[in-house]
């Protein structure tokens, strides 16, 4: 459990951390790229292309047929990493908003 916290923390809350407090457009610049690779991957999660391991909603609509209650638990799980997905890109437009507010550039 300590790894995804670290990792979290490495990548991405220090990074908008240290742009805020230093107006620093290279942190700004790590975290929305991380961030932004972060989303995809909710977005692929959501979607659950067959035989990636995912238990989206391709996956989840597959799967009636065979089996309903594991397909409704699918559904809810895609239904999730869609809401995440949504969230998420909500957050990075919000800082990105913030971002343009302070002047900086990644010139």
């Amino acid at each position: 459990d300590a790894l995804p916290i670290s990792c979290a923390f490495v990548c991405w809350y220090r990074p908008i951390y240290k742009a805020f407090r230093a107006d620093s457009s290279f942190n700004f610049f790590v975290f929305f790229f991380i961030f932004f690779c972060q989303i995809g991957i909710y977005i692929i999660q959501a979607v659950g292309i067959p035989g990636w391991g995912d238990s989206g909603w391709i996956a989840a609509l597959s799967m009636i047929k065979a089996n309903l209650g594991v397909s409704i638990i699918m559904m809810v799980v895609a239904g999730f990493f869609t809401l995440l997905s949504v969230l998420s890109l909500i957050l990075l437009k919000k800082v990105h908003s913030l971002y343009r507010r302070t002047g900086a550039s990644f010139q």
